[in-house]
């Protein structure tokens, strides 16, 4: 079984231009929550929320995985989730609609992580995991800093 195999290399890429889309709205907030005459302390208490909802829902996501199976299909929901948020966020006129759009998008966020890392552990053989995790990484990280 190859490393650098369908699972891998799909999962790498869509975890580099999910990041690049999360990224680039974590960029935008500050900038967005001035223009609308938001506190900066609001944007602290979404955050927090939000890191919350996604540390919540990974501790149930794998749960739910192992007792009804569709990992794919649970993390390509999760994907799902990020662009939905990523909307609710575009059309807020308030810090409201952006809390929405944030715990969205992390829900999905919690909903994918573990799954998509048990798909990878998966899709190679023992020996191999450290360069298919290290290439995932690699293509996140790329993401990101794309933004």
């Amino acid at each position: 079984m190859r490393w650098l195999n369908r699972t891998i290399a799909g999962a790498g890429i869509t975890s580099a231009l999910g990041d690049f889309c999360y990224e680039t709205t974590t960029i935008v907030l500050p900038g967005f929550f001035a223009v609308l005459g938001v506190p900066a302390a609001a944007l602290g208490m979404i955050e927090g929320v939000a890191d919350a909802v996604a540390s919540f829902t990974k501790m149930a996501s794998g749960y739910i995985a192992d007792r009804f199976g569709h990992r794919k299909t649970l993390v390509a929901l999760g994907y799902g989730l990020t662009p939905v948020g990523q909307v609710l966020i575009a059309l807020a006129s308030g810090w409201p609609l952006v809390l929405a759009g944030r715990v969205v998008s992390w829900f999905g966020k919690g909903i994918r992580g573990p799954l998509r890392d048990a798909i990878v552990v998966q899709a190679v053989t023992p020996e191999t995991r450290g360069r298919a995790f290290g290439f995932h990484r690699t293509l996140d990280s790329i993401g990101a800093v794309g933004a």
